[in-house]
């Protein structure tokens, strides 16, 4: 199979997931239009769409409805969106800009900001709620995208960052913050689909832990661009500051070097995951 090429793998899928995007948001002439606006405003802002691509590429590798995929990746895209809106309030990271614009809650106020992000929660389930499957004994896209939201996802790892503020955490604190702030989202991108497509449950398990891997390598190369691109010290415990960058970036290699392991009875099939772990080896360097 021939190799892929990662630039053109990355532009085709943020092209599909981007034209769903716009195409799934409420339009801005309909009521309450300030709302809409704004979430327009954070949902289609520059950006990587890494979560929702790596849905569609699992959807690919395990044969899931590709309809039903797509609005499972938008999904995934409007809760990561809602939660960059809520990090950014005053009460959490009190942060002024978000993809090089100006923060929601800047841009537009403190109140719009914050219905914005209940707004997008809100399309989120109804969207996960379509994909189904609809003949699931078991989890279905919903309740997988609840959990990842919830308090054993997101709610427990926001809660742990601010409660940890000020203070020296260790790399297993971290890591455990940074599975669930970050990490059960990249978790539920990988499930979604394979609950679609009823896939087997040892590659459901395989995949998923893949996903946890890779989405804390993703955490950690955050942490090292950060600081290498940033003279600026929030007082954040971070996997650079907790450790050396050498020792952070040796666990990005040890993280994909898992990742890859992972997908390794997939055969070529699975090449697309391997060039999104490609990409995600080669921002830490």
């Amino acid at each position: 199979m021939a190799a892929l090429d990662l630039t053109q793998l990355l532009d085709e899928r943020r092209r599909r997931i981007e034209e769903a995007l716009d195409r799934f948001l409420p339009a801005v002439e309909t009521s309450p239009s300030e709302i809409h606006a704004a979430m327009r405003y954070a949902v289609l802002s520059p950006g990587k769409r890494l979560r929702p691509i790596i849905t569609l590429c699992v959807a690919d590798l395990v044969g899931a409805d590709a309809a039903a995929s797509l609005r499972a990746a938008c999904a995934v895209e409007f809760v990561h969106t809602a939660s960059l809106i809520l990090d950014d309030l005053p009460c959490m990271d009190d942060a002024s800009e978000r993809r090089g614009r100006l923060a929601l809650h800047r841009a537009y106020s403190l109140e719009t900001a914050l219905l914005a992000a209940f707004g997008l929660l809100a399309e989120a389930f109804s969207h996960a709620a379509a994909a189904g499957p609809r003949d699931a004994a078991g989890p279905c896209v919903c309740g997988v995208l609840a959990e990842a939201v919830g308090t054993k996802g997101l709610v427990f790892g926001q809660h742990l960052d601010l409660n940890a503020a000020g203070a020296p955490m260790s790399v297993a604190e971290l890591k455990a913050m940074h599975d669930r702030k970050a990490g059960a989202l990249f978790v539920a991108a990988v499930r979604m689909p394979l609950l679609i497509a009823h896939a087997p449950e040892a590659d459901a398990a395989r995949l998923a832990q893949f996903a946890a891997s890779l989405g804390l390598a993703f955490q950690i190369t955050d942490d090292l661009l950060d600081a290498r691109n940033s003279s600026e010290d929030d007082n954040k415990s971070t996997f650079v500051t907790v450790q050396s960058e050498g020792e952070a970036a040796a666990q990005v290699e040890a993280l994909t070097r898992e990742a890859t392991g992972l997908l390794a009875s997939f055969g070529p099939k699975a090449e697309p995951l391997r060039q999104m772990i490609a990409y995600v080896a080669s921002r830490a360097r």
